[in-house]
């Protein structure tokens, strides 16, 4: 807006009016706002997208680690498992073979009939492995049909367990049968109950001690127009951990898969048997508590009319009480038990085995554990070890560790007899000290060659050790404390090289062991007493001085301790077949 003024300062009123528009710059505009209100929802909606993806990358991510974590475990436990299932077949195999060999070339002359039972057992343990390998694939395929029938439990169920009577007699186990009802029937397939109860059984003895008990009891449970068989199979044996009860029924899975578990076994039973129930749409589940046994229930769907067949005697099938369990294990029914016999099995024909192999050329000591075994090494000394490396409780590669970390049996050479075959398995078994690794099944041939070689090799180091002027304990043995054991004598000895009274006694008390344990070490090693090691040794470190020329013969038998160069000279001419006069050009020639 304009006005003007005169020169008196009178303002007029003659306002003009311009009217002008200023834009606004892009970036201000309606349409910029609108944009820039539609970015900021795009932006907000891209960060959420941003963020919703990541956190489904990071799932997917988590979820392909949890698979590839699960897939490795679960090959982790196959590749244990078939470990396991070749010994399981290895070990037989060698059983058969072996003892084949020695009877097509004539070995075997007393106890034929022994040798014939012994590949009777395991022919039928391949057998039995076989079928159930074959069966459980079978089931997975669901190419197995049901054979139902009309058959009396309580009958079946008492012929299953008779089979057990002598199993039970063996290990001295009371093995009990109850049932409620003096005839219970249901339709069945009977081939696949007596598997399923066969191997309830066979797990049950296996983890049961001697004079522990097994029952089986039938009982029915009536609940309004549903009638149920259940079968319970308890013992009194080491049980199941509480973290392991929901995975014994999985394929591949062993409660322990590891070479030194107590008890053998390929692992397939159980899943075998929750398989055969699933079949037949039964119901198997367990109670547990470890150290005090398990019960193994299974429950059977009876026709409906049972029921109403019944009498007015109420049955509960509630066995899950304590008072039952006492129940269950009491000894009513019926019951197989006598004195414990001598039981057979595969550890013992494979002791018996190798030992009938060699009993005609070396003398042999026996022990069914690691335990025992390093116990009966310390005792008396070996010339070698064979061991198994799948053994109870401590295992072979255990075992080998031990004897080779204790100075006391480290020079014992060791044979590993082992079913697997891996290349790892082959490495860890030699990184412990083994001086020899033999895959089941073997030859009396290889096994023979293996243990006269190791032997020799010991005998080589011997005389090689005996005639050697300089003496270095590496020379003896390649094993860490032989060495450092040598190397301790050694400077004890060449301490006291001047002292005339230096003996094996002294020796022992400077290197605080007894005598006796000296005298066992040593000679082991290098086939010498203390005593004989002391004098040898300072004849030989006379004869580097009469190789030097710095002293004389009487200085020399002075300077390693001998009270006269007379008896010096006796002692010398008697090892070295010559006077010491003499020695200095015998050695040139």
């Amino acid at each position: 807006k304009v006005k003007s003024t005169n020169s008196d300062g009178i303002w007029k009123e003659n306002i003009k009016t311009i009217k002008i528009i200023i834009t606004p710059p892009w970036w201000q505009t309606e349409w910029a706002i609108i944009l820039y209100v539609v970015i900021f929802i795009l932006g907000i909606w891209g960060i959420i997208k941003f963020q919703s993806n990541r956190t489904k990358l990071q799932t997917e991510l988590k979820m392909r680690e949890f698979e590839s974590n699960q897939l490795r475990e679960i090959e982790s436990v196959k590749s244990r498992f078939f470990a396991n299932l070749s010994h399981e077949f290895r070990t037989p195999l060698m059983l058969i073979k072996g003892p084949i060999e020695q009877l097509l070339h004539g070995r075997i002359k007393e106890n034929i009939t022994e040798y014939y039972k012994m590949l009777f057992r395991n022919t039928e343990k391949l057998q039995h492995l076989i079928d159930q390998l074959l069966e459980l694939s079978q089931l997975e395929s669901a190419s197995i049909p049901l054979n139902m029938h009309k058959y009396d439990l309580v009958s079946l169920l008492r012929g299953f367990t008779n089979s057990f009577k002598q199993h039970a007699v063996q290990k001295n186990i009371k093995l009990v049968f109850q049932s409620e009802e003096e005839s219970i029937f249901a339709s069945i397939d009977k081939d696949k109950l007596e598997k399923i109860i066969n191997n309830l059984l066979s797990n049950a003895f296996k983890f049961t001690g001697n004079g522990g008990n097994i029952c089986v009891r039938l009982s029915v449970d009536i609940e309004q127009d549903l009638s149920t068989a259940i079968i319970s199979i308890s013992d009194t044996g080491i049980g199941i951990p509480k973290e392991y009860q929901s995975k014994i029924f999985n394929r591949f899975y062993q409660v322990d898969d590891s070479s030194k578990r107590k008890h053998s076994g390929s692992g397939i039973g159980l899943a075998l048997v929750k398989e055969l129930v699933n079949l037949q749409k039964w119901n198997i589940s367990l109670q547990s508590k470890e150290g005090e046994g398990t019960i193994f229930y299974i429950k059977i769907p009876l026709d409906k009319d049972y029921a109403e067949n019944k009498d007015t005697k109420e049955l509960s099938g509630k066995i899950e009480s304590e008072e039952t369990r006492e129940k269950l294990l009491g000894i009513s029914g019926d019951i197989y038990t006598i004195d414990n016999n001598n039981k057979i099995d595969e550890s013992q024909d494979v002791r018996k085995f190798i030992s009938d192999l060699l009993k005609n050329d070396y003398e042999i000591f026996e022990t069914e554990n690691a335990e025992e075994g390093i116990k009966l090494a310390l005792e008396n000394m070996p010339e070698l070890i064979i061991s198994d490396i799948m053994m109870p409780g401590m295992d072979g590669i255990e075992f080998c560790r031990q004897i080779k970390n204790n100075w006391e049996t480290s020079h014992i050479p060791v044979v590993l007899l082992t079913a697997k075959v891996s290349l790892d398995s082959k490495i860890e078994g030699l990184e412990t000290g083994a001086d020899d690794y033999i895959t089941k099944p073997f030859s009396y041939e290889e096994l023979s060659v293996r243990i006269k070689n190791l032997i020799e090799q010991r005998k080589v180091l011997r005389e090689k050790f005996s005639r050697e002027i300089n003496v270095e304990p590496g020379m003896i043995s390649g094993n860490s404390f032989d060495k450092e054991f040598m190397g301790n004598i050694l400077n004890k000895i060449e301490e006291n090289l001047h002292n005339e009274n230096f003996d094996s006694e002294l020796l022992a008390n400077k290197m605080y062991i007894s005598r006796s344990q000296l005298h066992r070490k040593l000679h082991a090693i290098t086939g010498q007493g203390p005593g004989e090691f002391i004098r040898i040794y300072k004849l030989k470190r006379a004869a580097q001085k009469i190789l030097e020329k710095k002293l004389s013969i009487t200085q020399i038998a002075y300077d390693i301790g001998f009270n006269s160069p007379a008896q010096f000279t006796r002692a010398f001419q008697k090892y070295f077949n010559c006077l010491p006069s003499e020695f200095n050009s015998k050695s040139i020639k």
